[in-house]
């Protein structure tokens, strides 16, 4: 959970100090799996997530969370 809600975290503050509330982000934040079914931690909560960047659409930063099950999803093809 940690390695997802940190760096959201550090982005989502950057957001702020550089626009201010309300203003438009440089950093357009979202969690991505390979499914729609969000990303469990062991804790069991959940992140609500959406399908990774289509080919093709601009991507700046991809952050990947390590933890468990990380170098099986990085093995998987279908990505």
């Amino acid at each position: 959970m940690l390695d997802v809600s940190g760096p959201v975290q550090v982005f989502a503050s950057a957001n702020d100090l550089v626009t201010g509330a309300g203003g438009d982000h440089p950093y357009h934040l979202k969690i991505v799996t390979q499914g729609d079914e969000g990303a469990t931690a062991s804790a069991g909560v959940t992140l609500a997530a959406g399908p990774l960047t289509k080919v093709g659409e601009e991507l700046d930063t991809l952050l990947i969370a390590g933890g468990e099950g990380a170098e099986a999803a990085a093995e998987d093809r279908c990505w």
